[in-house]
């Protein structure tokens, strides 16, 4: 007898969506669907569930709450959810999450309760007696509730609940990290006047500005930039425009305004963008003009000094500190990069009058700058090595779903840890774009529930790298990107398709046995899995999902005869094996993956080894 050949392949789930090549051309760990998958870090390839965000205001982030269980003996009453607990003489409180239980007993001195509660301030010590309104009973011990139990996701929902939003109302207006502080910027109640806030553990604080107040008008976008124009090096400021108002300058105690009353061919001082470069402040005007402060002073505006205006014929749409001591300045339709130190020495150069680049979305990135305009995502290099702009777009993976949505753009981000550059949209979606080095690495997509409608970033007080947006809703909270495991109390659904592989036959007809995921994920992660024969057409298998959950063993896989399409695996292997059988012929297929999680932390899958025989070829 003879038997079909029997093989493995192994996929390897690398390079992200491809939208540029036909269905035969694409390798088969490329993504024909993705939703919040990002190529994972390093060039082993894998794909990494995104990191949710939460709101923030100053104080402990919810992600980063403990709660504890508290034994109390004698008690005299029960504990329940939302009462205040005080210890004397620790003098340490906590509020309950959830209504206390009786344990053993009958309320008075043989009764034990326990309760779930949120710490508040001190820790309860031995001999404590608890009181909430009266006295309750004597504290004995606490024990940590860690994440994967619904009382933890209780501490959780507690501690989301007390994040306060930005005073005001209607949309946050801007947002910026200065000397590891996040400020906001939000119109106050019942004025027209723009409020600045300052993060605070109580939470936000206003910046008095009633000295030379903002106006609010409606139509406000900030632009920022932190510099030192002082000899010392702990002197710095932080200055802005929003089109509407004239600049200022916050060193962290005082606000000033940078009076430039129209130096020469503005009537209206009320800058649209904003740079600092070589000790000069730079603010562009609407209709092309590009003004400079005197050198080494960013409140002297004459042009006897030292102050200039640059006539650039179009309006600027960015201003990046570039490299090599040059002010790159993108235009609509052109870019201009202007070097030098001073008015004595300024070159403008034209780099570019036929391709710049949208509002608000050049940033830096790897010592190159990234932005999007009329050809997709391009980079800029060093002023030495600027080549043509074109050769530089590096979207065209992934251009179908750009280009369609381009002129939607809310705003751009970089994640300097990722060496990611982000995209995002009004439609609530985004494009992750992922970097070793200088090589794209590959793009996936996103979607949150909320549409991103501004964003900062920076360091925190421990050199970490932050990222902060708001939404387009009047609701008012800043919210933290990549930390916590929801999009703020809500699930992280993510999702991909693989590219439909023949491997290495289109004509030849495969029985597909076996797939053999390779997954890193938490104890309990649960995914449904599918696979497509044939491109899903008509005729083609028809096929059901299945349900690998992980859980912890000491030993390694053992599949689930009792329940089909149930995998219990070990976590304590750096990579898990999650094996899934399959009855299906077809010349090629695509794998399906889904998860929908809220409080585990993210996974990556790796790659899938597929085992097929070969059984003829199509007619």
């Amino acid at each position: 007898m003879k038997f079909a050949e029997y093989k493995s392949s192994i996929v390897e789930l690398k390079q992200g969506i491809n939208e540029n090549v036909s269905s035969l051309e694409l390798q088969a760990g490329e993504l024909l669907d993705v939703k919040n998958y990002m190529m994972a870090e390093g060039g082993y390839g894998g794909y990494l569930s995104t990191r949710g965000y939460e709101r923030m205001d100053g104080a402990i982030i919810p992600s980063e709450h403990v709660s504890y269980t508290v034994t109390i003996n004698e008690a005299t009453s029960n504990v329940l959810l939302g009462e205040t607990m005080t210890g004397d003489p620790s003098a340490a409180s906590a509020v309950a999450i959830a209504d206390g239980y009786l344990e053993s007993g009958t309320y008075g001195v043989d009764a034990i309760i326990i309760v779930q509660v949120q710490v508040i301030t001190g820790t309860f010590v031995a001999g404590d007696l608890i009181s909430t309104s009266g006295l309750i009973g004597t504290f004995v011990i606490t024990n940590v509730i860690t994440g994967g139990f619904a009382n933890y996701h209780a501490a959780l929902d507690t501690a989301r609940a007390t994040v306060q939003p930005v005073p005001g109302e209607g949309n946050v207006l801007g947002l910026y990290i200065f000397e590891a502080e996040v400020y906001a910027f939000r119109k106050k109640a019942s004025v027209p006047v723009i409020g600045l806030y300052k993060q605070d553990p109580s939470g936000w604080v206003e910046i008095d500005t009633s000295s030379d107040p903002l106006f609010y008008d409606g139509v406000h976008d900030f632009k920022f930039a932190t510099y030192n124009f002082k000899s010392t090096a702990d002197t710095n400021s932080f200055f802005w425009v929003d089109g509407t108002n004239q600049c200022r300058q916050f060193d962290g105690t005082d606000v000033i305004t940078i009076s430039n009353t129209g130096m020469f061919s503005q009537a209206l001082d009320a800058p649209t963008h904003i740079a600092t470069h070589n000790y000069h402040l730079f603010l562009a005007y609407r209709g092309g003009s590009l003004q400079h402060s005197k050198l080494g002073d960013p409140a002297v505006w004459d042009g006897t000094v030292g102050a200039s205006e640059i006539g650039l014929g179009a309006e600027v749409t960015n201003l990046v500190a570039g490299v090599q001591s040059s002010l790159i300045i993108y235009l609509g339709e052109a870019v201009r990069v202007l070097s030098g130190n001073s008015i004595d020495d300024w070159v403008l150069q034209v780099f570019s009058d036929v391709s710049g680049a949208y509002n608000r979305t050049a940033r830096r990135l790897l010592g190159s700058v990234y932005s999007v305009g009329d050809r997709g995502v391009s980079t800029l290099e060093a002023v030495d090595t600027y080549g043509d702009y074109a050769a530089n777009s590096i979207s065209q993976r992934f251009k179908q779903t750009l280009f369609a949505k381009k002129d939607k753009i809310t705003t751009c981000i970089v994640n300097r840890d990722l060496n990611q550059y982000r995209i995002f949209f009004e439609d609530k979606s985004g494009i992750y774009m992922s970097f070793i080095g200088k090589e794209l690495q590959g793009a996936t997509f996103i979607e949150f529930p909320d549409q991103i409608s501004c964003s900062a970033q920076g360091e925190n007080s421990n050199q970490l790298e932050t990222i902060v947006f708001v939404t387009n809703d009047e609701a008012g909270f800043v919210y933290i990107m990549d930390s916590g495991t929801s999009f703020d109390g809500l699930p992280i659904i993510c999702r991909m398709s693989t590219a439909y592989y023949h491997y290495g036959s289109p004509r030849q007809r495969k029985a597909f046995k076996r797939a053999t995921f390779e997954i890193s994920a938490q104890n309990e992660q649960t995914f449904d899995i599918k696979v497509d024969f044939d491109y899903n057409e008509l005729g083609s298998p028809r096929t059901i999902w299945y349900t690998p959950t992980l859980y912890n063993t000491d030993g390694g896989a053992v599949y689930s005869i009792t329940e089909w399409g149930t995998m219990r695996y070990g976590g304590s292997a750096v990579t898990n094996r999650v094996p899934i059988y399959l009855q299906g012929i077809g010349t090629n297929m695509s794998y399906k993956i889904l998860s929908n999680e809220m409080y585990r932390p993210q996974h990556v899958v790796q790659n899938v080894i597929t085992d097929y025989s070969l059984v003829g070829r199509r007619i």
